[in-house]
């Protein structure tokens, strides 16, 4: 782990150096040690530290880096997986509200509104398109052609995943792959690629998000 400037030391170690105590199932084989039997051991302090010099061994993750005060990367390594997967999906969900709010038949709304739920439905019609203007995004970044409307939620964690790995882009590897780790293995896999775009502005973006939606 390098230094880092400002940032809480016991956010900035676990980040480093416990990955095991965080990083989404979909990551650990069972013909390492059993999931149910991780599941236990990662939650014990002893076990947690053995178990993640084995994650860092063997996922080769590398070292993190350093890292800033008051950058996205700080604001980051101190979320947890879930308030993460949660602004992943809200940052898809923005960057897909400007076609969102041009669906204007009731039968195309409904499925649109079922495939997300109604909190990111009226999250992308009441401050979708602010975010992307205070993010200075335009919406052709999220420019999906003729994508299934069933499909809309995954189109967003596309999008999401595809802003973070955007915003990513400055980062040491070792930052980047632990930050994958909180995320569903499959989906880093398929949808891990940086959308087009100053990096800048999708971290502002990410910044915006965890700054001002309450998340768990």
């Amino acid at each position: 782990m390098s230094a880092t400037d400002g940032v809480p030391v016991p956010a900035a170690f676990a980040f480093a150096c416990l990955p095991a105590t965080y990083m989404d199932l979909s990551w650990w084989r069972d013909d390492w040690l059993p999931q149910a039997l991780f599941e236990r051991l990662r939650g014990e302090p002893r076990s947690a530290g053995w178990l993640s010099r084995f994650v860092v061994r063997t996922l080769e993750l590398g070292d993190v880096g350093p890292v800033v005060a008051e950058s996205l990367e700080a604001r980051l390594l101190c979320l947890g997986a879930r308030r993460l997967e949660r602004l992943v999906v809200l940052a898809g969900v923005t960057l897909l509200s400007g076609r969102i709010a041009q669906i204007l038949r009731g039968a195309d709304r409904r499925l649109v509104k079922a495939a997300l739920g109604e909190d990111d439905y009226a999250f992308a019609l009441r401050r979708g398109r602010l975010l992307l203007h205070q993010a200075r995004l335009a919406p052709t970044s999220a420019d999906l052609g003729e994508t299934d409307l069933a499909d809309t939620a995954e189109a967003c964690w596309r999008l999401g995943i595809g802003g973070l790995a955007a915003a990513l882009q400055g980062t040491t590897a070792g930052f980047t792959r632990r930050i994958q780790l909180m995320l569903n293995m499959e989906s880093v896999a398929r949808h891990w690629t940086p959308l087009a775009g100053e990096p800048a502005r999708f971290q502002r973006l990410f910044g915006l998000l965890d700054g001002q939606v309450a998340v768990p």
